[in-house]
């Protein structure tokens, strides 16, 4: 069998027969999920403190998910009233109040304490409802992590098991642009884009204080990311393949969050469309700016660039090698051709991501994933 011997072409291939996911079995999953979460939501809206409505979020909405789908996030609106506004508490740019006028209070079912809506009370309430909720159905439910944003369910279908995390958030409660973004003279986004962004505004999520939230926006400038034809998806799944296969042991340190950091500065420092017309020279991009980021121990927030992403600095410069060896070799590093030499036949090449996606199998004490290596001898040695 003949592949592509260009550094693009392997990579390429690399990113079809390892990277890329099936969008059948993820709108398969979204479906019986989304099936799942809806009933419990319209249970908890009763209350009339939480909508039945979501919205999905995460990487497998943004189309960046590299393995089959485990988890979703997903948003749901707080049903507050009108007539709240934001203020800022001291000695933060990124923690918020939501405070109700007197008169206002009215419009709310909530309890509100000295006129302001208190972001640990709506979690302690939420999670208060969806445990109510989840009575009596084959759902799962975790303790909520301290400061967490976020209740995490566990939805069952079959032998499949998929982690829910139920974000409760309030709407763009802003009158105005709350961000210093974008940065003047910025290139990248257009302005189109800007404005969009603009229009959506940004949301509020409830941890001990209220803290904005970007998935909205984020989600926005990421659907037509590549419409110029560029790679710029393909090269961070690339980096987020290698995260979770290869540097497993520093993922404390560096996730997936990161990476998609990564690709908004490297858009905006680099917005020509002809850097980024091959995948060879977009996974280059990439790495060079996490190389520096890596370096400095220092990736700032893309919309917060005052804030560090980095809470973990032990391991950076284990990492930060392991990038290097990265940048200099991507096809030795990455084992793409080895792994390209194993396949048997065209057949089994092509079959190979439909296979993957379905190689979980059940016992009655434990799941077991079966690895590509001994799928790929399984299929060798039991021709279809």
């Amino acid at each position: 069998m003949a592949f592509q011997t260009t550094v693009s072409g392997l990579l390429q291939t690399y990113v079809d027969k390892i990277v890329r996911i099936s969008q059948r079995r993820v709108q398969e999953t979204v479906e019986w999920v989304g099936k799942e979460v809806a009933s419990v939501l319209a249970e908890v809206a009763k209350e009339g403190y939480f909508s039945s409505e979501f919205i999905y979020s995460g990487s497998y909405i943004e189309k960046l998910a590299v393995y089959i789908p485990e988890e979703f996030d997903l948003m749901v609106p707080i049903e507050c009233g009108k007539g709240f506004k934001t203020e800022k508490t001291l000695h933060s740019d990124v923690k918020y109040r939501l405070v109700f006028p007197k008169g206002n209070r009215k419009d709310s079912k909530w309890e509100i304490q000295s006129f302001f809506l208190h972001a640990e009370k709506v979690m302690e309430v939420f999670e208060e409802q969806v445990i109510s909720a989840t009575l009596n159905r084959d759902i799962d439910i975790y303790h909520r992590r301290p400061c967490a944003a976020a209740v995490c369910v566990t939805v069952k279908h079959g032998w499949e098991r998929v982690n829910v995390d139920l974000v409760p958030f309030v709407k763009n409660p802003f009158k105005e642009w709350p961000i210093a973004w974008p940065r003047k003279d910025a290139p990248w986004p257009s302005q189109a884009k800007i404005l969009e962004i603009k229009k959506a505004g940004i949301d509020l999520v409830a941890k001990t204080m209220w803290r904005p939230s970007f998935s909205a926006i984020e989600r926005i400038i990421l659907e037509d990311i590549d419409a110029d034809g560029g790679h710029r998806k393909d090269g961070l799944k690339i980096l987020k393949t290698v995260l979770q296969s290869s540097w497993e042991r520093v993922e404390k340190a560096l996730c997936s969050y990161h990476l998609k950091t990564i690709l908004f500065w490297t858009c905006e420092k680099h917005p020509d469309p002809s850097e980024w017309a091959t995948l060879e020279d977009s996974l280059n991009l990439l790495v060079d700016e996490l190389i520096r980021g890596l370096e400095q121990c220092f990736i700032p927030h893309y919309f917060l660039p005052d804030e560090n992403l980095f809470e973990d600095t032990g391991h950076l410069n284990v990492l930060l090698e392991e990038v290097k060896q990265l940048r200099k070799d991507p096809v030795s590093y990455l084992k793409i051709e080895t792994i390209l030499n194993n396949r048997v036949g065209e057949k089994l090449t092509s079959l190979i991501p439909d296979v993957w996606s379905e190689a979980r199998f059940t016992t009655e004490e434990m799941q077991l994933w079966v690895s590509e290596d001994s799928l790929v001898e399984y299929l060798t040695q039991n021709p279809i």
